[in-house]
């Protein structure tokens, strides 16, 4: 029974004071200790070292032998707080409330703390201060041991319901959002601090009776586990055992007991490590202000966007000036944001540049962000944190500099921590391009730029956005055409109606022929004149005149005069996409020369790469085209593009689309080329652009009676480019390279049969799986008749029906096609060759399906043996093999393997791909680092709404799931949702999975009717798209009947089971369903059900079955044969009892 606690026993109290030599701010420890829930605050420390008739209560925290002689320095205190949750105590008060109460009883204690009073809700002196803490059995991911239903209805028995206060053990249930949110934020804090707080936490290793808390009831039960209470901080944490109950965790009686010698030993480090780390703390600006020239960091041009010719705007200027330009920079002030905001192509980016062109100086560092995404953004922020002074950083984050791949999250992180630091106030951080709405739920990279602001209030912040309401998070500057300031520019400007794009043609043509304005205004009346009669308005309505047109067609006569090339590229660069254009993608023309004509202007670019800067020099000159900082390409603005397309017509506009769909298809690269991913993605754009032309093209033929001349050879090509990407636009291709094909070569030649092939793959990839199974079909009847059915040909459309019987659950037509691939490849090309290794690691893939694990383990490793040989170990596919042996040996417990496999696979990926293509694991906490390194860098890749970027938000799903983060699994499921619906569609297999997913989190989260809407939803897709006897349809069938039985409706559970289990009998062949893990968990749940409905015999007879499975396909030593074996055994004894009865 604990002692009723008084008001003398509540708040901050010094057991012990520190040593007259130890008090000075640089030395002094103070050691704070605080209880637990329903402890006293003072006997929570006691032991009693004597006898219940004569104790002799010894608190550990001041006997002179223990803690004291453990920290001689120290300054010992104890915190205490009225925490009885039930009976006339009971305290209505949150985790936050003790918190905060303890918090500001520790400043009021405390004088070297008194900084915190300027920042009242971020307590910095205090948290940088702290150089360890040490846990005691605290429940981080819930109190396992203490059920909240018992605890409250045994307290509810003894005291009435208003003395009762639940609010607490809700906090204590694992899984608990508030727990969850909690340790998740003081995690991120952790990570992110400065001087490396040491943690430590102690976990027990005895049982506890929690019936003796309230009810008096004996409830023998672990409270708090390994798991769950040990937090993760790499290195920064030491898991500790004692042999000791929950309640016996931190009371101690003797000096030389082990557990306390545990316990002294990491207080002692602490103590010895604090003179290291305090300084550290005060060096990075916690308790003094030192110089700006402090935290300098040189000004780069790195990642702003090019600016020859600005157009001035002095009051825009004047009023960044005004705002932003410190008069003493030896004064901190509140942070600055500035938002410079106004139309689209007005000038907002140029103006900015300019001012940090011009007062660079006048900061100690300016940094420049992509904002146009917030996958952008990040990248921005990873790049920046390589350029700050690493002896400024924290541990955390040299040490992240230092690895090859950077985080997002974690440079984010280390530079806002850098911005933060307390002398280093005189930033200007430039955010350009945030013209994303985060209100706008439909865009997922829309963000709130605010939460990248550094949290102290200090720095300059300058934004651009054509988002008018940004104003709202300081002062704003809008951007509009521009004033005529010059009489002698007054004719221009009126002439160009203040456009900044316009003026900047202008200005580069003035400067280039030293023409005056009057005179320019001439040229422009007559060229306009002209224009007028001959072509009519020009398509460009956005800018509401005629003026920026106009210009450009002044400057590219001006261009054309000096170069015919160069206007040529300008109209033919019109069909390709503007984004980027370099070198290699003109020089592919050199190819395109012995099989078609090529204009000479574009082969002589072609084969003289200084030719082609040369052109490239001049259009730059007129400001018509833009280099990219640190890169060989180019860009170009997008209405200025559209009015380049514009200038060809008729024949002209269907040579210069021909010429760029040719120099397209020509430079896609082959899956087997070295960096394919990396030339892959640089042309996608361009492929895309071609392709939709093509179709607009098309359409305009038919209307016209013209028709656009493109060899199947091409479609092919750009359909084999887009079929991961852009599938639709892939079918398109494919399907004019198809009948082009059939009308040229009928439709057995090899080359129709190889693009029906190649359909069939991307149907199965659209989930149009009977679409993709006729193509198969229709392509191998056709190259068994042309080929033979031994011929490579054929057998890579075999492999490919191996690939969707297995998607379709027909999983022994999968096996039969494998090994007939299998065969045949090995007699066509040998054991060896890549071809045979990839049927070889299919087949490994459907035997870890089926549950052969050994016949799985073989096939992979001889995959993997031929990979190395063939393509070295750091070749992806090897690297594919790798990680799934990686899975398989995790299947089979086989943990160290496992590990192994995961981190050799992690290394060779992140040498493969870099840093956003990170695709394994090492551990499960690691894996959540993985996946969202891999999120952040398809995010970045290949966007939001990519199927890969989803598969990777439902892997971390499935992660955050079987960690027992399920809040955040739900987030992650119902983005994968909403992603694969807008994807694939509802009745995608890939939806549907997704949807089954959530179930299962939904009844582990106890939300059981929307467990079955979901599972109703995926098992009504599931039967759409398989059909009612296909595996997973089956799984989802199960899972029902597993729900069913939790609602207590056990007849429809039973049809459930029984439904599944049949199904699953005939999906697999007999031989294997002693094997096959679904159906040996069916047989388990069965049993249950039946055990549970007083069948004994039927459930004795079930789990007989699935032990015989689980023992044949992981051994006899697995947990699950021991699990069954248990409920075997508890049958029998049942059974005895019933019969001694």
């Amino acid at each position: 029974m604990v002692r009723p606690i008084t008001s003398k026993d509540v708040g901050l109290r010094v057991l012990r004071e520190a040593p007259a030599e130890a008090q000075n701010i640089d030395s002094l420890d103070s050691i704070v200790a605080v209880h637990g829930l329903g402890a006293h605050p003072d006997d929570s420390w006691c032991k009693n070292a004597g006898t219940t008739e004569e104790p002799q209560w010894r608190n550990w925290l001041v006997e002179h032998d223990m803690l004291p002689a453990v920290a001689p320095s120290a300054r010992i205190m104890r915190y205490g707080y009225e925490s009885q949750w039930f009976g006339q105590e009971a305290m209505q008060q949150s985790v936050s409330t003790v918190a905060e109460r303890l918090l500001r009883a520790l400043k009021r204690e405390r004088k070297a703390l008194l900084e915190a009073e300027q920042y009242p809700n971020e307590w910095p002196g205090l948290f940088s201060s702290t150089t360890g803490l040490v846990f005691f059995g605290t429940p981080f991911r819930g109190a396992e041991g203490m059920n909240q239903v018992e605890m409250l209805e045994a307290a509810r028995r003894e005291h009435h319901d208003d003395q009762v206060q639940p609010a607490v053990l809700e906090v204590l249930q694992p899984g608990n959002a508030y727990l969850q949110d909690l340790v998740d934020s003081f995690l991120r804090k952790m990570r992110g601090q400065a001087n490396k707080t040491q943690v430590v936490c102690f976990f027990e290793l005895k049982s506890s009776n929690v019936g003796n808390i309230v009810g008096k009831q004996d409830r023998i039960r672990f409270v708090v586990s390994q798991h769950a209470g040990c937090l993760d901080l790499s290195e920064s944490t030491d898991k500790r055992s004692l042999s000791r109950t929950h309640f016996d965790m931190n009371k101690f009686e003797d000096a030389k007991e082990e557990d306390f010698q545990t316990v002294a030993e990491v207080i002692e480090s602490i103590v010895e490590a604090s003179p290291q780390l305090f300084p550290y703390y005060i060096k990075q600006g916690g308790l003094s202000t030192p110089g700006v020239s402090k935290h300098k960091v040189d000004f780069s041009l790195r990642g702003i966007p090019i600016v020859s010719q600005f157009v001035a705007r002095d009051l825009e200027m004047q009023a960044l000036e005004k705002t932003l330009v410190k008069t003493s920079p030896a004064t901190s002030r509140p942070r600055n944001v500035v938002i410079v905001h106004g139309l689209g192509g007005i000038g907002k980016t140029q103006l900015v540049v300019e001012f940090a062109r011009k007062h660079q100086r006048q900061f100690s560092a300016v940094f420049w962000l992509d904002g146009s995404s917030e996958a952008s953004l990040k990248q921005s922020f990873i790049d920046i944190s390589q350029r700050l002074p690493r002896c400024e950083l924290t541990a955390d984050g040299v040490q992240m500099l230092s690895q090859a791949t950077v985080e997002a999250d974690a440079a984010v992180r280390e530079c806002r921590q850098w911005l933060s630091i307390s002398s280093n106030y005189h930033w200007l951080l430039i955010v350009d391009n945030v013209d994303r709405d985060h209100r706008d739920k439909g865009d997922s990279q829309a963000y709130n730029v605010k939460e990248y602001f550094p949290d102290a209030d200090h720095g300059s912040v300058l934004i651009t956005s054509r988002l008018a309401s940004l104003q709202r998070l300081g002062s704003g500057v809008k951007v509009g055409i521009v004033a005529a300031e010059q009489a002698h520019a007054e004719m221009v400007l009126g002439l160009l109606h203040g456009l900044p794009l316009a003026l900047t043609q202008a200005g580069s043509y003035m400067r280039e022929t030293n023409v005056s304005a009057a005179a320019y205004a001439k040229h422009y009346d007559s060229t306009w004149g002209r224009l007028m009669k001959k072509e009519g308005r020009f398509p460009l309505d956005e800018y509401g005149d005629r003026s920026v047109q106009t210009t450009w067609t002044i400057s590219y006569e001006q261009v054309q005069r000096r170069s015919d090339g160069a206007a040529c590229l300008l109209k033919l660069w019109g069909f390709l996409d503007s984004g980027e254009v370099w070198y290699e993608l003109i020089a592919a023309c050199k190819d395109l020369a012995e099989e078609t004509d090529v204009p000479t202007w574009l082969l002589e670019m072609a084969e003289d790469e200084l030719e082609f800067a040369e052109v490239m020099g001049l259009l730059s000159r007129y400001s018509l085209i833009d280099g990219k900082e640190g890169t060989d390409s180019y860009s170009m603005h997008s209405v200025l593009h559209r009015w380049c397309s514009s200038q060809a017509k008729d024949e002209e506009r269907q040579a210069l689309g021909c010429l760029a769909v040719e120099l397209v298809e020509s430079s896609v690269p082959s899956k087997s080329e070295t960096e394919f991913w990396r030339k892959r993605k640089r042309i996608m754009a361009h492929g895309a652009y071609v392709s939709r032309w093509i179709v607009k093209e098309d359409k305009l033929g038919e209307r016209q009676g013209m028709k656009t001349f493109i060899q199947p050879g091409s479609f092919y090509n750009l359909g084999y480019l887009l079929d991961d990407e852009h599938r639709q636009q892939a079918e398109q291709m494919y399907q004019r390279a198809l009948a082009g094909y059939e009308k040229a070569w009928g439709p057995d030649h090899t080359e129709t049969l190889d693009t029906v092939n190649n359909l069939g793959v991307l149907y199965a990839d659209l989930g149009k799986l009977e679409q993709a199974e006729h193509m198969y079909q229709r392509a191998l009847a056709g190259k068994e008749k042309a080929w033979g059915p031994d011929h490579t040909s054929t057998l890579d459309t075999v492999n490919n029906l191996g690939v969707l019987y297995k998607a379709l659950g027909k999983l022994e037509q999968a096996e039969h096609m494998y090994q007939r691939a299998l065969a045949g490849y090995e007699k066509a090309w040998g054991p060896d060759h890549t071809k045979t290794l990839d049927t070889v690691n299919n087949l490994g893939v459907l035997y870890a399906d089926l549950g052969k694990l050994e016949q799985a383990e073989h096939m992979y490793q001889r995959a993997l043996a031929g990979y190395k040989k063939a393509w070295g170990p750091d070749h992806t596919e090897t690297l594919d093999t790798i990680n799934n042996l990686g899975l398989l040996y995790a299947d089979l417990g086989k943990l160290e393997q496992a590990e192994h496999m995961y981190q050799q696979a992690l290394a060779g990926y992140e040498k493969a791909w870099g840093p956003d293509h990170a695709k394994t694991l090492d551990t499960l906490e690691q894996a959540e680092h993985m996946y969202q390194q891999a999120l952040a860098g398809k995010e970045k890749a290949w966007g939001p709404d990519h199927t890969k970027t989803l598969d990777t938000v439902n892997n971390l799903g499935l992660l955050y799931a079987d960690l027992g983060k399920l809040e955040q699994a739900e987030h992650m499921y119902q983005q994968a949702l909403a992603g694969y619906e807008k994807a694939w569609g509802p009745d995608h297999a890939k939806t549907l999975d997704t949807v089954n997913n959530l179930g299962l989190l939904y009844a582990d989260l106890g939300k059981l009717k929307q467990a079955e809407h979901m599972y109703q939803r995926a098992l009504a897709g599931y039967e759409k798209a398989w059909g009612p006897e296909h595996t997973s349809t089956l799984d989802t069938v199960n899972n029902l009947g597993l729900l069913y039985a939790d609602l207590g409706r056990p007849e429809q559970a039973e049809h459930m089971y029984q439904r599944a289990l049949t199904g699953y009998a005939k999906a697999i062949h007999p031989d294997n369903l002693l094997t096959f893990i679904p159906a040996l968990n069916n047989m388990w749940a069965f049993a249950s059900l039946r055990e549970s409905q007083g069948h004994i015999e039927d459930a004795r007879q079930w789990y007989s079955q699935a032990l015989l499975g689980y023992e044949k396909t992981f051994g006899q030593d697995h947990e699950n044969c021991q699990a069954l074996r248990n409920n075997l055994d508890a049958l029998t004894i049942e059974e005895e009892e019933e019969e001694e009865q």
